[in-house]
């Protein structure tokens, strides 16, 4: 992926500390997972959870749409905490110095939230935007035919 041999590295909410030295050290790809997974011991996914979500992995984000842009997809933008975090990290100097797309599935338009962060990001000079898709793997697969000679 990305040119390397890297393996994919998988952040989990007892890891915070991974998510930034891993970032840091650009070592790609990196998947965090905010609210773990069913292989995770500490799966949060109660309204309560989500309130609190870790504090570290938080920044982490934060810190990241500092560097890079973002590419969201597969979320709707109902967990008040993400959404808190995407709206703070959009309040930083320099933020998603590279766009900020959500590939939104289907007629049905986005949650209110997230249109109006997109609208902010806008707002703040941020090339941003709601990009249609009809799902994961077609959008996964005209992006894969976007790079010559992959096998």
């Amino acid at each position: 992926m990305y040119g390397t041999t890297g393996r994919l590295t998988t952040i989990h909410l007892n890891a915070p500390e991974l998510a930034a030295q891993s970032i840091g050290e650009g070592r790609w790809p990196i998947e965090v997972k905010l609210h773990g997974d069913f292989r995770s011991r500490r799966l949060k996914n109660t309204g309560d959870e989500l309130r609190h979500q870790d504090v570290r992995l938080r920044q982490v984000l934060i810190d990241s749409c500092r560097r890079f842009g973002l590419v969201i997809v597969g979320y709707s933008g109902r967990d008040d905490s993400i959404m808190d975090t995407l709206e703070e990290a959009l309040d930083q100097e320099e933020a998603f110095p590279t766009g900020l797309f959500w590939l939104q599935r289907g007629d049905n338009p986005p949650l209110p939230r997230v249109g109006q962060l997109i609208a902010k990001a806008t707002d703040a000079g941020v090339e941003a935007a709601l990009v249609p898709v009809e799902n994961f793997d077609e959008t996964l697969r005209d992006l894969v035919r976007l790079i010559n000679d992959l096998d």
